[in-house]
């Protein structure tokens, strides 16, 4: 991937999730398309959040339209 190239990724991406800073090493990451919530850590990766019956968490905003 050319510089070009991440640049426009990195926009797609800021414009896909909403990100809630939880703290200086975690935040909460919504796609804005689907509503899956995911937890980013210290270590940088995007880990889904599951709900009780094993399946992604679906935002509340987002269910709401909200977001």
């Amino acid at each position: 991937m050319d510089k070009k190239e991440r640049k426009e990724y990195v926009r797609d991406l800021k414009e896909r999730f909403e990100v809630f800073q939880i703290n200086l090493v975690t935040a909460l990451w919504v796609d804005k398309e689907t509503g899956v919530e995911y937890l980013r850590l210290a270590d940088g990766d995007l880990r889904p959040l599951f709900n009780s019956e094993g399946k992604p968490n679906i935002n509340k905003q987002f269910k709401d339209d909200l977001l």
